[in-house]
């Protein structure tokens, strides 16, 4: 369980994290795939949606026109940047609630661009690119 104070600093944890994202460090995020992917049995059930962001993020580097705002790409290479590196509100290593601010970060960044996400699904099957 996660308490309010622990969700108001991740929810500052991303705000300043999506700030300080350039371009290249979405590049730099991109290529931890390795380090993501183990990561998707710990998260539990957002796993698809959470994928979803992975391939905005993947797409963004590999220069593939997804038209996303900045302020999505941002926010969720802030979102990763959180769950790969170990700078937490709660420490990972703590078992059950260790990954509870991870998934509720990345739970922010689904809330808070949906419509976006959505969209960018939606183009992603209409044109057959596979995630």
């Amino acid at each position: 369980m996660i308490t309010q104070e622990k969700k108001r600093q991740v929810a500052a944890a991303l705000e300043s994290g999506a700030q300080n994202i350039s371009p290249e460090i979405v590049r730099e995020l991109a290529g931890q795939d390795a380090k993501v992917r183990p990561l998707w049995e710990k998260l539990g059930g957002g796993c698809e949606k959470y994928r979803t962001l992975w391939a905005i993020l993947q797409d963004f580097a590999r220069d593939v026109s997804c038209r996303v705002p900045w302020e999505l790409v941002a926010a969720a290479a802030a979102a990763f940047a959180y769950l790969i590196f170990p700078f937490d509100v709660i420490p990972d290593f703590i078992p059950v609630s260790g990954y509870a601010d991870d998934v509720f970060m990345l739970e922010l960044v689904l809330e808070r661009f949906a419509v976006a996400i959505t969209s960018y699904e939606k183009r992603k099957n209409d044109t057959k690119i596979p995630f």
